[in-house]
C-alpha cells in the first residue's frame, strides 16, 4: 500500500488483515499483528480475533480475546456469546456458566439478529425474535 499507492494503512486496514489471517486459521499471526500494529486495538480487532479463535476451536484464545473485548466495552453482547459458544464446543461448561453469569450480572442481553433488503426504493428491516423472523420497519428512500 505504501509503496504502490502511497497510502498509510489505518486501523481499519489492520482490522481487515487480522480478520483475514484469523479466518484462514493463522491465529497466532493475527494476534501478533494486533499486538504489534501502530494503533491501539479497538473492539473490532478483539472481536475479529474472538470470532476466529472460536471458529477454529481455540477456546483459550477465545476466552482471552473475550476478556480484552469486555475491557473495551463491557456491554458488547458478542464478547460473552461467542466466548460461551466457543467454550461449550470444547466442553468447558464451568467457564460457560461463568461467562453467562458475568453477562447476567452486568445485565447484558443478546441483541436479536437483523437484516434488511431494498425493494423498489423501500428498505425492509427484519428482526429474528426467538426463532421467528418478522418484518419490523419499512422505510422509503427519497
Amino acid at each position: 500500500m505504501r509503496v504502490r499507492y502511497g497510502l498509510e494503512p489505518g486501523l481499519e486496514h489492520y482490522t481487515c488483515l487480522i480478520g483475514a489471517f484469523g479466518r484462514a486459521g493463522r491465529l497466532e499471526d493475527a494476534e501478533k499483528i494486533a499486538m504489534e500494529m501502530p494503533f491501539e486495538p479497538d473492539a473490532a480487532v478483539w472481536r475479529a480475533l474472538l470470532s476466529s479463535s472460536a471458529l477454529h476451536g481455540a477456546p483459550d484464545m477465545a476466552l482471552r480475546m473475550a476478556h480484552r473485548l469486555i475491557e473495551v466495552n463491557p456491554y458488547d453482547d458478542s464478547a460473552y456469546v461467542i466466548a460461551a459458544n466457543g467454550l461449550s464446543a470444547s466442553g468447558r461448561w464451568d467457564e460457560v456458566a461463568e461467562m453467562r453469569k458475568m453477562m447476567k450480572d452486568r445485565r447484558v442481553r443478546k441483541e436479536g439478529g437483523r437484516s434488511w433488503i431494498e425493494v423498489k426504493g423501500e428498505v425492509h428491516v427484519f428482526l429474528a425474535v426467538i426463532g421467528i423472523t418478522r418484518e419490523r420497519k419499512r422505510f422509503t428512500r427519497s
